[in-house]
């Protein structure tokens, strides 16, 4: 369902109900409300700041309520003011501290994901194993060529072969 208010003459819509967070706030055109209002009252915006709600309520788009402030500065205004959500890890179990709450930070680290990812063989391709030519399957981003420790320590080809010894030559 969609609200609409009238403004200089254009339908300004909003979904309230919309994932996308900047759907839910008044735009014509891809223009914002706000945006419009403070052009209207204090002149062009400069690129790259934006239009703060003094208060915090986005639906509060009168003139004393907007103030222009630069994109860095906006993001840190609204960073400090988050609260984190504590979530476990799906992983390790562990609890962890999110800032952005967002459904798909499942993991306290880069490393838990990578582990995940690892044991559910997602990222599994099927390759031939350089000595016997078997099918083997193994992590796409990993550089095995074998399919086997015994295929590698009877390989005479590629680098996960032992060096050979060399014998010297007596004169």
């Amino acid at each position: 369902m969609k609200t609409i208010i009238k403004y200089k003459g254009k339908n300004y819509h909003r979904y309230p109900e919309a994932k996308q967070l900047s759907r839910r706030n008044y735009y014509y055109n891809g223009e914002f409300l706000h945006r419009q209002i403070y052009k209207d009252n204090f002149g062009e915006i400069p690129k790259g700041f934006h239009i703060h709600h003094k208060d915090h309520d986005v639906f509060n788009n009168k003139p004393n309520n907007l103030q222009v402030i630069s994109n860095s500065e906006h993001g840190k205004l609204h960073w400090r003011e988050k609260e984190p959500v504590e979530k476990n890890c799906i992983q390790c179990n562990n609890i962890f501290n999110d800032m952005n709450n967002r459904e798909s930070n499942r993991y306290c680290s880069n490393k838990c994901k990578s582990k995940f990812r690892r044991d559910s063989g997602v990222d599994n391709e099927d390759r031939f194993c350089k000595k016997c030519q078997k099918t083997f399957s193994t992590n796409k981003y990993g550089k095995i060529v074998f399919c086997s420790y015994l295929c590698s320590n009877n390989s005479d080809c590629c680098r996960y072969t032992r060096p050979k010894p060399q014998m010297n030559s007596v004169v």
